[in-house]
């Protein structure tokens, strides 16, 4: 188990002390919903339900209430070591849908700031797609554009070519 970290600022203070045990929860839920969809498989690769040590777990701000609990939540896990995350996220993507308690659970890796910038530059193109029939359009890592149209697919690499596209070809 990774060791605990408490930031100095928070040593003596009650409120960060309730804070710090619904954070330690919190990331034994993660540590759980990890260790439980690709426990199987970690197994079968030589490794145990300790191996995947998660330094912090946080909850994200959906825009919704907690109180509305038929939403999905999303939340960000640190792991201790690269090796790990790239494991899970290997194993995730090969196992297909996964599910916890009943419920499917996604898992992706998060973006830095600039690259989640850059994926957003795209999403008035995106809607402007969604009202066109025949056309499937999705991101691709890093931040580029797949389109397939009428048999052909393009890539493209910054909003305006697909502005461009749209207005040529649709």
């Amino acid at each position: 188990m990774p060791p605990k970290i408490v930031k100095p600022s928070q040593a003596g203070n009650p409120a960060a002390n309730a804070s710090n045990a619904v954070d330690e929860s919190l990331l034994n839920a993660i540590r759980d919903i990890v260790q439980s969809v690709i426990h199987e498989e970690n197994n079968a690769e030589g490794g145990d339900k300790a191996s995947l040590p998660t330094d912090f777990g946080s909850r994200t701000s959906n825009g919704t209430s907690t109180s509305d609990r038929g939403r999905p939540r999303s939340f960000l896990a640190r792991f201790h070591y690269f090796q790990e995350k790239e494991q899970v996220l290997r194993l995730a993507r090969e196992k297909g849908r996964l599910e916890f308690q009943g419920r499917q659970v996604m898992i992706f890796p998060d973006f830095s700031a600039e690259l989640n910038k850059r994926r957003a530059e795209y999403v008035e193109v995106k809607k402007l797609f969604r009202e066109k029939e025949g056309v499937r359009y999705g991101l691709v890592y890093p931040a580029r554009l797949r389109v397939s149209f009428q048999g052909q697919e393009k890539m493209f690499d910054t909003p305006q070519a697909v502005k461009d596209f749209i207005a040529d070809k649709m």
